[in-house]
């Protein structure tokens, strides 16, 4: 015998189905591509023997972009592609062309999505507050390999955002929004034992070349003898030019102008400025021309190459970029470097002081 519970019961479950079986009625049908091509016309043997001559990567895509393909083929390319580093990569490249938000990670093995790019940076797994989230989460394997290979040129980003920044310019040159969230939006202010420091680092494109420009000045903490000219030479901050150029040699060369390696495409001056009751201050600027793309030659002149050989001796993990082609960027001109930040001949070295909160600021911790 149905209660009233039961039958309220049957009647929802009912009604619930209907609706169901409705919406699906209305809802359009997924296209099939197969149909409207004249692949369909061809036996399946032929298809197979189609597949048989492709690259793994090219017959794996092939098989993806159609659920009759797909099941046809199966899984008759995947087991394979799975065994080889490259073919995955060369998958990955092919799917990420109609991915406008992805890109291809090589240490990581998969696509990382642009909305993601604080994960990819090593800053991130520090105590900023603004990337708390990512604190206590694995350390991916392209963030491990930056901070192996290249983590003295910036923690705010390394290949993947670069990847990823480029991707976007080609899309939309106007677009900034992910160069912004490569750079520090504000001056950031730090202590040392001997000094109180700020800095800023900013990000822009350039014909086509990813730039960077990091701005730096120093001058003695509270309790301390007023900085000179002398104390910054006896005990240097500790500043990174490049991997070729000792930042403790170069202060000898303060005040001497825009300086440049001959081994990389940085550019760098070290000048001081005297402030009276607050002593000597050092102010060090460094730009760098970081090529078109974590592939070209550029980028590769400012890698730790022996630290990464040591990486992949110890650790197994192969050697493998997405595109085995260096590409020759020819680095850009000494004029772009000073204007690539809108500054140009107007340079100043003291920029960074320039709002007055800045140096308020400054002189507050310094004293």
């Amino acid at each position: 015998m149905f209660t009233k519970y039961t039958v309220a019961v049957s009647y929802t479950i009912t009604m619930n189905y209907l609706r169901r079986l409705f919406r699906r009625s209305r809802a359009p049908q997924k296209p099939v591509a197969l149909p409207s091509s004249s692949i369909q016309s061809l036996p399946v043997e032929i298809l197979l023997c189609i597949l048989d001559l492709l690259p793994p990567a090219s017959a794996v895509a092939f098989s993806l972009s159609c659920h009759q393909l797909k099941n046809i083929f199966g899984t008759r390319n995947s087991i394979n592609l799975a065994l080889s580093t490259e073919d995955t990569l060369a998958l990955l490249e092919l799917l990420a062309r109609g991915l406008p938000n992805q890109i291809v990670c090589a240490p990581c093995k998969r696509l990382h999505a642009m909305e993601n790019m604080y994960r990819y940076n090593s800053a991130s797994y520090t105590c900023d507050r603004r990337t708390a989230q990512y604190a206590s989460m694995r350390l991916p394997a392209c963030v491990s390999r930056d901070r192996d290979g290249n983590g003295n040129i910036s923690e705010l980003f390394g290949t993947a955002a670069f990847k990823m920044a480029m991707k976007r310019y080609h899309q939309e040159p106007e677009c900034t929004e992910l160069l912004e969230m490569m750079s520090t939006r504000k001056v950031l202010s730090r202590e040392s034992n001997s000094y109180a420091w700020q800095f800023r680092e900013e990000c822009c494109i350039i014909r086509g070349h990813l730039m960077q420009q990091r701005q730096s000045v120093y001058i003695s903490r509270k309790g301390l003898p007023l900085s000179t000219i002398s104390s910054f030479m006896n005990d240097p901050p500790s500043e990174f030019i490049c991997r070729h150029v000792d930042f403790r040699t170069s202060e000898y060369l303060a005040g001497a102008g825009v300086q440049r390696c001959q081994s990389c495409c940085t550019r760098y001056r070290i000048d001081f400025m005297d402030y009276d009751d607050h002593g000597v201050a050092m102010f060090f600027t460094r730009w760098k021309d970081l090529g078109s793309s974590p592939e070209s030659e550029i980028w590769n002149q400012y890698e730790l190459r022996g630290v990464l050989q040591l990486r992949y001796l110890f650790t197994g993990e192969v050697n493998v970029r997405t595109s085995t082609r260096r590409f020759q960027d020819p680095p850009l001109c000494e004029e772009d470097f000073l204007s690539a930040f809108g500054s140009g001949q107007n340079f100043r070295v003291d920029s960074i002081l320039l709002e007055p909160s800045n140096k308020g600021d400054l002189f507050r911790t310094a004293r």
